[in-house]
């Protein structure tokens, strides 16, 4: 387990705009409040990979991107350090135990792969609807 921390609260001061704080964005962490910890960040602004690239030069071991929004889906991105990315109820129980806790902890799982689960927990933004209905051997609609 890895002390846990929201960016807002690990920001540099008077490096981030009221309405910008918490997006981890380049050059507003605070290394002394980040470094060895998961931060947890909020999606928009600039780019899913800048925010990571942020806390790692921060010295974070990890971050979470929240998604801040009621149906904004999970994007796909890869990361320079382990990050995972929640829905946004998720994000106000992540919050909410942040702000309740004295020490809150967290720990980033790598992922696994399992194959013939059925059906699939969900389909990825990126991907259409398949197999094609006129042709099995099509399995994607591109529209």
């Amino acid at each position: 387990m890895y002390p846990l921390v929201y960016a807002e609260n690990s920001e540099i001061p008077s490096t981030t705009p009221k309405d910008k704080t918490g997006l981890c964005l380049h050059g507003t962490l605070s290394p002394a409040l980040v470094e060895g910890k998961i931060v947890v960040c909020l999606s928009g602004y600039s780019f899913n990979v800048e925010k990571g690239l942020e806390v790692k030069h921060a010295g974070g071991i990890g971050f979470v991107l929240q998604n801040p929004v009621n149906g904004i889906g999970i994007s796909v991105d890869d990361h320079v350090l382990p990050g995972t990315a929640v829905f946004s109820n998720d994000s106000v129980t992540i919050l909410d135990y942040i702000r309740a806790s004295n020490s809150p902890t967290a720990m980033l799982i790598p992922p696994e792969t399992v194959l013939g689960s059925r059906p699939a927990p969900f389909m990825a933004a990126f991907s259409s609807m398949g197999p094609n209905g006129l042709q099995p051997n099509i399995l994607k609609v591109f529209k």
